[in-house]
């Protein structure tokens, strides 16, 4: 199993491990292409949508340090809200999400200030958002 897909496996797990029922690398289409969602989940108790993208390159030792880079962030989160846009209205969504709720995104390495760096991304985009480094 390559990288990336070992770190989106894993992400899955987490996601199960807290309730939601997920599908990994969901199709959609884009005005010129296709695209994929990583991870899509849902949680049946608490009615919640959950949208994760996973980035992976090189091994542990390449890991680089995310702290201060808020505009690599808002770039992410930002791809992640055109990606959502264009499943819901499209035809593989099949649960007929209308809403997201949280997002999540994975990456191969450290932050130190990423509790800011969501707070003030959640409140730009008015969704919760998560950073989570691969090896929490």
């Amino acid at each position: 199993m390559s990288e990336p897909m070992a770190i989106e496996s894993i992400a899955e797990e987490y996601a199960k491990f807290l309730g939601y029922l997920t599908e990994a690398r969901v199709p959609f289409k884009l005005n010129k292409g296709n695209s994929d969602i990583d991870i899509l989940g849902f949680n049946p108790k608490t009615k919640r949508t959950l949208l994760i993208e996973c980035k992976a390159w090189g091994g542990p030792s390449e890991y680089r340090n995310f702290s201060k880079r808020k505009k690599f962030f808002k770039n992410a989160f930002k791809e992640a809200m055109v990606k959502w846009n264009h499943f819901k209205i499209g035809r593989t969504n099949r649960w007929n999400f209308k809403k997201l709720n949280e997002i999540w995104f994975v990456v191969p390495g450290y932050c130190n200030d990423k509790k800011k760096i969501e707070k003030e991304i959640s409140e730009k985009i008015s969704h919760v958002v998560k950073i989570l480094p691969i090896h929490e």
